[in-house]
C-alpha cells in the first residue's frame, strides 16, 4: 500500500457516512423496540494524575460500568439525549488528564425532527475510570429558512467527527487543536457538501472561545452554487485554506474528505480521511509541519475497498479512521468495516500498523480486529491513548433504548 493510484469503478457508496447513516440505523432499532480522531503524541510515560479538582462534581461521572461508558444521573443530558458518538482523545502530558471531544446527539427521524449534533469535551484525571463533562464546545448553528439550493427549511448546521490533538511542537498559543466536520443539515438529510474547521488554542478549555478557520474542502466546492452559499454563512472566517482534492492526482475525483482522524509527533501532524470518491471509497494519508497548517503533503492511501472486502466481503468500504501512537511509538489506524446491508452501519474496529508513514504502507492485515458486541448491528468509531490504562480503546455502540448511542471500554491496549 504505498502511494497507489486506484481503478475507479461506477460504483458509487453515496458521499457521507457520518451520523446520518447511523440514525437510518436507530430507525429500525425503534420500530422492533418502540422506543457515535485524535491523539496526542507517540509513547507516553505513565501519566501522573493531576490534582486539579474538577469543577463542580454534579459535572461529574463516574462513567464506566463494566465495560460500558454511561452518565449516571448527575451527568448532563442536554444536547446528548440520543447518545455519544465519534470520540477522539489526546493526553495532555504536563497533568496527566485526558481530554475527550465527542459529538452530542439529539432528535433524528425516529424522534420526527432532524437529529442536531454539536462537538462536546470532557475528561479523565484517572486514567478513563471517571469524566467529568466540560460542555459544549461548537453548538449547532441555526440557519432558519436560509438553506442549501433546492433544500427546504428550517435548517442548521451540525458540527460533526471531531479530533482532538495536543501537538508538543506547535507555538504555545497553538498546542491544542480541534478539528470538526460542519455540514447543513436539512428536515429531509444532511446536505452532501461541507467543508472542516479547525480551532487553535493553549489549552483544551480555550477551544470554544478560539475563532474557527475554514481550512479543508474538497471537490464539491467546485459547484458555484454550493461555494457561493457556503462561503456566504462563512463571512468573516476567511477562505477555504486547502482544496485537499488538490494535493495529488489520487484525489481529484475526491467530492469530500470526512471520518479525519489524527496524530502528532513533535511538529509533525499527521492526518487520515475518508477521500469521497464516486467510484471508490479511500482512506488516505496527508501530514504537515507547518505551523500555520497551510502547507500539507500527500502521503498516499492508507486502505480501500479491497482491503475490507478480503476481511469482511459484506462491506464496500472503511470508514471512521483514527490515528494513535502506541506506547512503542508505532502509528496505528483504525477503521471500522461499513455494512451496505445494514443502512451503512459500522461493524468493528480494524486496527492496521502503518509500517511507514512516509508511503502510507500499512500491514497487510489488522494487528488487530475489535468487535465489542458481534450482536449489535452498530458498533465502531474507536479511539485510543496510551494513558487510557482503565478503558482500552474506547468505541461508541448503539443500544436499543436512550441514550441510543453509548460509548464503551474495549479493554483493549496496545504496546
Amino acid at each position: 500500500m504505498n502511494g497507489r493510484k486506484r481503478g475507479f469503478t461506477s460504483r458509487h457508496h453515496g458521499v457521507r457516512q457520518g451520523v446520518a447513516t447511523i440514525w437510518l440505523t436507530l430507525a429500525l432499532i425503534v420500530s422492533v423496540v418502540g422506543g457515535c480522531g485524535g491523539q496526542a503524541g507517540p509513547p507516553t510515560p505513565e501519566p501522573t494524575p493531576t490534582t486539579t479538582d474538577p469543577p463542580s462534581r454534579m459535572t461529574c461521572a463516574a462513567l464506566i460500568r463494566g465495560v460500558e461508558l454511561e452518565p449516571t444521573v448527575a451527568a448532563p443530558t442536554a444536547g446528548v439525549s440520543e447518545g455519544r458518538i465519534d470520540p477522539s482523545v489526546a493526553h495532555d502530558p504536563t497533568t496527566g488528564r485526558v481530554w475527550m471531544v465527542y459529538s452530542g446527539a439529539e432528535g433524528g427521524p425516529f424522534v420526527g425532527r432532524p437529529f442536531r449534533v454539536s462537538q462536546r469535551l470532557a475528561f479523565s484525571d484517572d486514567r478513563g475510570a471517571s469524566w467529568c463533562d466540560h460542555g459544549e464546545v461548537v453548538p449547532v448553528a441555526d440557519l432558519g429558512d436560509d438553506c442549501p439550493p433546492d433544500s427546504d427549511g428550517p435548517c442548521h448546521f451540525n458540527q460533526e467527527v471531531g479530533t482532538l490533538v495536543h501537538m508538543p511542537g506547535a507555538p504555545p498559543a497553538r498546542r491544542w487543536k480541534l478539528f470538526y466536520f460542519t455540514v447543513a443539515a436539512t428536515p429531509d438529510n444532511n446536505y452532501p457538501f461541507a467543508q472542516y474547521l479547525v480551532r487553535e488554542a493553549s489549552q483544551p478549555e480555550a477551544l470554544a472561545a478560539a475563532t474557527p478557520r475554514r481550512l479543508f474542502a474538497g471537490g464539491s466546492f467546485e459547484f458555484p452554487p454550493v461555494a457561493a452559499w457556503m462561503d456566504r454563512h462563512a463571512a468573516g472566517l476567511g477562505p477555504t485554506e486547502v482544496r485537499l482534492d488538490q494535493l495529488h492526482p489520487d484525489l481529484e475525483n475526491c467530492l469530500q474528505f470526512s471520518e479525519m482522524g489524527t496524530a502528532a509527533d513533535g511538529d509533525r501532524l499527521w492526518a487520515s480521511f475518508l477521500c469521497a470518491d464516486p467510484g471508490e471509497h479511500l482512506t488516505v494519508l496527508v501530514s504537515t509541519d507547518d505551523p500555520e497548517l497551510r502547507a500539507w503533503r500527500y502521503h498516499g492511501v492508507l486502505v480501500d475497498g479491497d482491503d475490507v472486502r478480503a476481511i469482511d466481503a459484506s462491506s464496500p468500504n472503511y470508514s471512521a479512521s483514527e490515528l494513535f501512537f502506541g506506547r512503542d511509538g508505532q502509528l496505528r489506524l483504525s477503521v471500522s468495516p461499513v455494512r451496505a446491508a445494514n443502512n451503512g452501519s459500522y461493524h468493528a474496529c480494524h486496527i492496521y500498523r502503518v509500517t511507514d508513514p512516509e508511503t502510507a504502507t500499512v500491514a497487510p492485515e489488522p494487528e488487530r480486529v475489535v468487535t465489542p458486541n458481534s450482536e449489535t448491528v452498530h458498533h465502531g468509531m474507536c479511539t485510543y491513548d496510551p494513558a487510557l490504562t482503565e478503558t482500552g480503546l474506547i468505541a461508541a455502540q448503539v443500544f436499543e433504548s436512550r441514550p441510543f448511542i453509548r460509548l464503551i471500554a474495549t479493554g483493549e491496549t496496545f504496546p
